[in-house]
């Protein structure tokens, strides 16, 4: 990967569980390095905010609900080699994990207000999925 060109992301991602904790929310990624890959719901973090502010707001934007309880599960650092305009490119990427609760459950159909690009997947069926790096650390380290 030497004499590639690095890009870098740092993020703050939710892992949001069914109620019966089979499932978990994902994102389908529309564009940049990650397209079309299964991502947890994720957001930068403004300047103002604390990573639990970035949190709380991102599970709002992307579901319409608010955060009841949040835990920093863990933090995730990957390099991700992909091809940008026809250069080989690498994300560094470091994000902070965290476990999300929100006020009420989600519904298992998720409503049209909610993020069309939201999925629950099982989590038997996530190793069968085309998933980010993040979420495969995920799956690793569980």
């Amino acid at each position: 990967m030497r004499g590639d060109v690095y890009h870098h992301h740092f993020g703050v991602y939710a892992l949001i569980e069914s109620p019966c904790q089979s499932k978990i929310l994902l994102i389908q990624q529309k564009d940049g390095p990650y397209k079309g890959l299964l991502d947890f719901p994720e957001g930068v973090p403004l300047p103002h905010e604390i990573l639990e502010q970035t949190l709380c707001r991102i599970v709002t934007e992307h579901t319409g609900m608010d955060v009841e309880h949040c835990q920093q599960y863990r933090t995730l650092s990957s390099l991700f080699q992909y091809n940008s305009h026809g250069e080989v490119a690498v994300l560094r990427h470091i994000g902070v994990l965290y476990h999300a609760q929100t006020t009420q459950p989600l519904p298992q159909q998720l409503e049209e207000h909610c993020v069309s690009n939201l999925i629950w997947v099982e989590k038997s069926d996530l190793l069968s999925r085309d998933v980010t790096p993040f979420v495969s650390l995920y799956l690793q380290k569980k």
